[in-house]
């Protein structure tokens, strides 16, 4: 049981300190794993125009009132992203840039942002201490997501 003049001080305190404002207590909007913070999420006009070029040669998707709809190349679940900003998606590179692979669009496929997060921390990372197994495991891996990759080739539409 707290004292009476601890009580009698800690009511004080608590009604002299400076709170922040009640706007700030409202939910936030949620943007992927990072709560209102949609500007880190913002694709340049560039990388929006590859995305879309990226899902016309991809057999899953179709474009539907503003949005491209399909699958994810690496878990294969429901994909969907806005074709004004790209939110919703990323770009991977099935052959990773950092050891050798190119912006082809056959290179290219359209993931969930967590698959391609995971598949860049776990995989991509090139390392000396790796052992063998993990890199024939590492290129069987990338090997059939490149043959997934041309299964759902479409020729893009010019």
């Amino acid at each position: 049981m707290l004292s009476t003049t601890f009580a009698l001080g800690l009511k004080n305190h608590l009604i002299s300190a400076k709170l922040p404002p009640k706007e700030c207590f409202k939910q936030k909007p949620y943007y992927g794993r990072y709560y209102g913070r949609k500007e880190n999420f913002m694709k340049s006009a560039g990388t929006v125009d590859l995305m879309d070029r990226v899902a016309r040669t991809d057999k899953t998707f179709e474009l539907v009132d503003g949005h491209w709809l399909g699958k994810c190349l690496i878990c294969n679940g429901r994909l969907s992203f806005r074709t004004s900003d790209g939110f919703g998606a990323n770009i991977e590179h099935i052959y990773p840039r950092v050891l050798g692979g190119t912006d082809a669009l056959e290179n290219l496929a359209l993931t969930h942002p967590g698959c391609n997060g995971e598949k860049g921390r776990n995989w991509d990372k090139p390392s000396k201490r790796r052992v063998p197994e993990r890199n024939l495991a590492y290129l069987e891996m990338v090997k059939r997501f490149q043959e997934r990759r041309q299964e759902r080739w479409r020729d893009p539409e010019i």
